[in-house]
């Protein structure tokens, strides 16, 4: 599982706070949506990694590697927002289109034909 990677990759960012560790959270999100990961199962693995982290770390450390943490988690989550914005936006397009009528429900009008 992508665990380890994962706890790795928040660890360095939390101390280095580099945006290579942000790029790194937003190609992580975009991955697990290729892998057709859910949401809550990296909203999981990320309490679950930070949990282990501050369990080391000192407590006068804790509230700004959360805070910081945080900034991690919104960035693997990034790419699940575009791509819940993009279906919400499908959905809407299509509820505006008009919709042919069904066969059934249409008045034909009766054929004329003309001498030529």
């Amino acid at each position: 599982m992508f665990f380890r990677r994962y706890r790795a990759a928040l660890r360095e960012y939390l101390v280095s706070r580099g945006e290579s560790g942000l790029a790194y959270a937003y190609e992580f999100g975009r991955a697990r949506i290729d892998e057709n990961v859910g949401l809550l199962q990296i909203v999981r693995v990320h309490q679950k990694a930070m949990k282990s982290i501050l369990e080391s770390t000192p407590a006068d450390e804790r509230l700004p590697r959360l805070m910081a943490g945080e900034q991690f988690l919104m960035e693997a989550l990034s790419t699940f927002e575009m791509a819940s914005r993009g279906y919400v936006a499908m959905l809407n397009k299509d509820r505006q289109e008009p919709q042919p009528e069904p066969a059934e429900n249409r008045v034909s009008a009766p054929r004329v034909e003309f001498p030529s």
